[in-house]
Parts: structure tokens; sequence; C-alpha cells
């Protein structure tokens, strides 16, 4: 489960969309950060206190241990996705070119 799957679970008919996009935004930059680097740990942790009073103050029960493994699980999973894309892409770029000059090649 990535990212939004998680933020759309924890946040489901909460109505709470703006802080969802936010936290989106804020939690897909941190994907691409080092997961170890005291910073982000204490990121997360910041983000998972607010997300559990958030969701105590709706009645629902969440701690902040299971929510800080959540969020690192998706940060993860995210993480894999963005950079399997980028490699996507790069091989697309580098076969396209390719591609094209021989074609044009061809026609010339």
């Amino acid at each position: 489960m990535g990212v939004l799957e998680l933020l759309n679970k924890l946040f489901y008919g909460l109505g709470q969309e703006s802080l969802k996009i936010e936290l989106l935004g804020i939690l897909r930059d941190l994907a691409w950060e080092d997961p170890n680097d005291p910073s982000v740990q204490s990121t997360i942790n910041d983000i998972c206190n607010s997300i559990v009073v958030l969701l105590t103050k709706h009645g629902r029960s969440y701690s902040v241990d299971a929510c800080v493994n959540d969020v690192k699980k998706a940060l993860e999973e995210d993480r894999a996705r963005m950079i399997s894309r980028v490699v996507i892409e790069k091989l697309r770029r580098s076969r396209g070119r390719g591609s094209r000059t021989s074609r044009t090649e061809e026609l010339i």
C-alpha cells in the first residue's frame, strides 16, 4: 500500500481532503529522502502524531507506532514505484531517440 492508498484508508469519511492532499505532497517528497536520516524520521513522527490526534477526535483508534510503521512501508513502496518510473522513462527516451534516428536515416 502506497502513500495515497494509506491516506485514503486513514481519512476515509472524514472530509479532510485538503489535509490529505497536503500530506500526500509532503510524504511523496519524503519518499525521495534517506529514510534513516533523523530529520526524516522526526518529520514522520510529527506527521503521525498529528494524524493520530485527528483520528482520535473522530473516534478512531490508531497508535503513533502503527502509523510510523505504516508510513515507512508506504514510503518504501512509493520510492520503489518512483524509481521504476524514472528508469522506465529513461529507457523509453533512449530507445525512442535511437529508433527515431534510425527511422530518419532510413527516410533520407
